[in-house]
C-alpha cells in the first residue's frame, strides 16, 4: 500500500493492518522535507524499528510528528487520506475474520444438530452380556484426558443411563470377571493422585492404554478370571464422529516487513 502526496513523494506502508510501519526515508520527505536520521530524532525511540538496512517509523512515531507539524497542507493529508484508508482497511479486514469465523460457528451448530439427532432417533444400541465388569468411558466433549473407571452388574443399564444424561459418552474398554468390585477398587488406589476432586471415580493424565496395562497387571497378579469384550466399537459408531471446528485465529507478528 502506498500514498502520494503532492503527486511527487511517496509514503509506502509496510507491516500489517493493525500495525502499519513507514518508511522513516518517507516520512522524512513530507512531514520534515529533512533526511530521515532528523525525523528518527523527533520520535520516541519505541515507535523506531529497524531492519536489516531500513529503518521504520510506526503509525503512533508518525502521528507525534504530525502533531508537530506545521504545514496543515500535510496534516489534512495524512489525515484524509492515510488514516482513513488504514482505519477502512482495518475495518474490512475484520468483517472478513468476524464472517470467517460465523461460518465456523455456523458449521459446528450444524454438526451438533447432526449429532443430537443421531442421538434423538437411534433407538437400537449394541447390547452387551449381563455380568459383573469393569468399564472405562469418558465424555469427548471434555477438554483433557478424563477417564472413568467404573463397574457394573448388567453393562447394558449402565450405558443407558448414560446415555440419559450424558448421551455422548464413548464406551473404551470392557473386562468380566466375578471380582469386579476389587478390581475397580485396586486401580482406584493405583491412581488415588490421579482421581478428581468432584467424582472420585475419574482419572486425568492417564491414558486408556496404561490404565488396560495396570488392569491386566493386577489381574495377572490377584490371578482373576477375565474375559475382554472387544466391541465397544460396535456400540460408539451408533453416532456418527463429528469434529468441531475451533474459532481459533493464527497468532501474527507484532511487526511484519512486507508491504501491504
Amino acid at each position: 500500500m502506498e500514498f502520494i502526496y503532492d503527486n511527487s513523494k511517496i509514503l509506502r506502508v509496510f507491516g500489517t493492518i493493525d500495525n502499519p510501519l513507514f518508511l522513516a526515508s518517507d516520512i522524512a520527505s513530507i512531514f520534515t522535507q529533512t533526511v530521515e536520521n532528523i525525523a528518527i530524532n523527533l520520535v520516541n525511540l519505541d515507535d523506531v524499528i529497524i531492519h536489516n538496512n531500513d529503518i521504520f517509523i510506526t503509525l503512533r512515531g508518525a502521528e507525534s510528528l504530525k502533531s508537530g507539524l506545521v504545514d496543515e497542507k500535510v496534516k489534512s493529508w495524512f489525515n484524509l487520506h492515510v488514516l482513513t484508508t488504514l482505519r477502512e482497511a482495518k475495518h474490512i479486514e475484520r468483517i472478513k475474520q468476524l464472517e470467517a469465523e460465523m461460518h465456523v460457528i455456523n458449521e459446528t451448530c450444524k454438526r451438533l444438530k447432526l449429532l443430537h439427532d443421531n442421538i434423538k432417533f437411534k433407538r437400537s444400541y449394541h447390547r452387551y452380556r449381563k455380568g459383573p465388569s469393569v468399564y472405562f468411558v469418558k465424555d469427548p466433549w471434555r477438554f483433557g484426558n478424563y477417564i472413568k473407571i467404573g463397574n457394573s452388574d448388567d453393562i447394558n443399564e449402565t450405558l443407558r443411563t448414560y446415555r440419559r444424561f450424558a448421551p455422548e459418552t464413548q464406551l473404551l474398554h470392557i473386562i468380566y470377571l466375578n471380582e469386579s468390585k476389587l478390581l475397580e477398587q485396586c486401580m482406584k488406589v493405583k491412581y488415588r493422585n490421579n482421581l478428581t476432586h468432584l467424582n472420585h471415580e475419574v482419572v486425568y493424565n492417564i491414558c486408556l492404554d496404561e490404565l488396560v496395562y495396570n488392569a491386566n497387571a493386577i489381574i495377572n497378579t490377584l490371578n482373576l478370571e477375565v474375559t475382554v469384550d472387544e466391541s465397544v466399537d460396535k456400540y460408539n459408531n451408533i453416532v456418527e464422529d463429528i469434529d468441531l471446528l475451533p474459532v481459533n485465529n493464527p497468532k501474527k507478528r507484532k511487526y511484519s516487513m512486507t508491504q501491504i
